[in-house]
């Protein structure tokens, strides 16, 4: 309302408040935006999801997404995804023998 009617924020409240009306609180203003949010997200981690599972390695995820690679995994585990076991890339080993 303040952006659009080209007024302070505190106009736009007291605006408001003589019509009868409620502001919000900032906990439900931020409450609103990841309601939003959550479905946006949910949506991004059932793609990556189903790239992961397609083949895809994590740190590409992260890169095509721009995301963190710690983000990626996120929500690859918010969306349930089963993690495939990590390789080791070191050199090989020889297995120790029992005596």
């Amino acid at each position: 309302m303040a952006v659009a009617g080209s007024v302070t924020r505190r106009a736009a409240r007291s605006l408001l408040i003589e019509a009868g009306g409620t502001p919000r609180t900032t906990q439900q203003t931020l409450r609103i935006r990841s309601a939003a949010n959550a479905a946006r997200r949910k949506k991004l981690a059932l793609s990556l999801r189903a790239r992961y599972e397609a083949g895809a390695t994590v740190p590409d995820l992260a890169e095509e997404c721009n995301y963190s690679i710690g983000t990626v995994y996120r929500l690859l585990h918010q969306a349930g995804t089963r993690m495939r076991p990590k390789h080791n890339h070191g050199p090989a080993r020889t297995p120790r023998k029992r005596s």
